[in-house]
């Protein structure tokens, strides 16, 4: 049964995340914002404004106090999730922004651009800590592993390619899909 609808985006949505514990979501959409859901009332909580390109993904952090929007703009942005205030913002994308994802513990964040290129971010500076993946692929998502110690990529072009996190070192690359790769 329908439990709630969740209508107020002005365009199609991207991308819809729940918080850990079910009681919210944050939706990402092609009208430039993301906006959190209370999940029980279907009751619009907070809009996140500013980017200036669709939003392309959003995700709630592990605690769920801030949110990771990516952008067409080229850039990722972490929000406050209580406040919808603007906390940090990446720049240094080269290309739209594809994905941007917390890792297991909330301390990183992984984006990835239309240049193939997978950056790993400090949460609480916004540094830049590590690039990876400047390849010829446009990788499309990024996932860390359940323990945050590597991360999964994949592309355009129907590769996937695993990195430690620590490191940098490429672990291992997958060419065999045909087509192109929707999620990870």
């Amino acid at each position: 049964r329908l439990q709630a609808s969740l209508s107020a985006h002005e365009s199609g949505v991207r991308s819809a995340r729940f918080r850990s514990d079910g009681r919210r979501v944050v939706t990402a959409s092609d009208d430039k914002t993301a906006r959190i859901w209370d999940t029980d009332s279907g009751r619009l909580l907070v809009t996140l404004s500013g980017h200036t390109g669709e939003v392309r993904t959003a995700e709630l952090s592990p605690d769920g106090s801030r949110v990771v929007t990516a952008s067409a703009d080229k850039t990722a942005r972490i929000w406050d999730a209580d406040s919808g205030r603007l906390q940090t913002e990446y720049k240094g994308h080269q290309g739209e922004v594809e994905s941007a994802m917390w890792s297991p513990d909330g301390k990183q964040v992984a984006s990835t651009d239309g240049n193939a290129g997978l950056h790993i971010w400090d949460a609480s500076t916004g540094r830049l800590q590590a690039e990876l993946g400047q390849e010829e692929d446009h990788l499309t998502q990024a996932v860390y592993s359940p323990d945050g110690t590597r991360l999964v990529a994949i592309s355009r072009s129907g590769s996937a390619r695993v990195w430690e996190v620590k490191t940098g070192r490429l672990v291992c690359e997958e060419r065999g899909h045909l087509y192109r790769i929707t999620d990870v």
